[in-house]
């Protein structure tokens, strides 16, 4: 039988963006793969050996890929990536990289949970995830943007609003704050009592660390991952009309409402918004 393998790599042939794949493009193209080698009767797999995530994620897969480039299937050609995987044969583990988001359907929660068991903390993460207890908290994720500039530009308006009139009313202090600017979420923390982590911000789609990356903040990043997963609801905010998939996945794998900070109010994901200002709760981290 053939095992499908969602290589997460380092280098392409055609980089997919100037950032690479971010964990986001990287497990949507994990849940397509899945889906499709549901589909096919062929098994499936996520490799990490040939990125900085093998440092924190147990890798489960079995095979060994030598070659340096492998089959990729990024937005210019989607449309390749089922026809290739309906055509392979034989009893071998292939190797492929994709960002592809081919949901014609709901992924079903057979899909979902294969991919989250294949997520896995090596020890020393886990035991920095297992540091936090937050107890019933919402996570809001603040995408600031690969060239956001916090000195010139401060922090928008809207997300002051929709912590001040949305968010805060009903979570109090049960907020997890995450994001990929460092100076935005210090400045909120010193504004608002909310929880952050210590995190340094990285993009994991570089893959190459740079002087300012250590291997450690591909794990801790993974870890506010894993905090994120255990929300009860994901405030996003992003700049792109895109959005972010590093939340907006998350929300999807782990049945998480995802509302979107935007200059009206907008939901993202299978629920629809409702009654969200109506009522505070007030409840506080264990």
């Amino acid at each position: 039988m053939i095992t499908l393998v969602h290589s997460y790599r380092k280098h392409h042939r055609l980089p997919p963006c100037k950032c690479g794949l971010g964990l986001g493009d990287f497990l949507r193209g994990s849940l397509t793969l899945c889906k499709l080698s549901k589909k096919y009767n062929h098994n499936f797999e996520l490799d990490f050996t040939n990125h900085n995530l093998n440092d924190c994620l147990i890798n489960t897969c079995t095979g060994f890929c030598k070659e340096e480039y492998v089959p990729e299937f990024f937005w210019q050609n989607w449309s390749n990536l089922e026809p290739y995987v309906s055509s392979l044969q034989g009893n071998d583990f292939i190797f492929l990289s994709t960002n592809a988001y081919c949901f014609k359907e709901k992924i079903n929660n057979e899909c979902k949970n294969i991919v989250k068991n294949k997520l896995i903390l090596k020890p020393k993460f886990q035991d920095k995830l297992n540091n936090y207890k937050l107890g019933i908290y919402c996570t809001v994720h603040l995408r600031m943007g690969d060239e956001y500039d916090f000195e010139t530009i401060g922090i928008p308006d809207i997300i002051k609003t929709y912590l001040d009139n949305v968010i805060v009313p009903k979570w109090g202090n049960n907020i997890l704050l995450i994001s990929d600017s460092f100076k935005v979420k210090q400045a909120i923390k010193m504004e608002y009592d909310i929880k952050t982590t210590d995190i340094y911000p990285i993009h994991t789609g570089g893959g190459i660390l740079t002087l300012k990356e250590t291997s450690s903040d591909y794990g801790s990043t993974m870890v506010e991952f894993f905090l994120m997963s255990m929300s009860k609801e994901i405030y996003r905010y992003s700049p792109y009309t895109w959005g972010s998939g590093f939340s907006d996945i998350c929300g999807i794998i782990y049945d998480i409402p995802v509302f979107v900070i935007s200059g009206r109010m907008k939901y993202s994901g299978i629920m629809k918004m409702k009654n969200l200002t109506k009522k505070i709760f007030k409840k506080s981290f264990k």
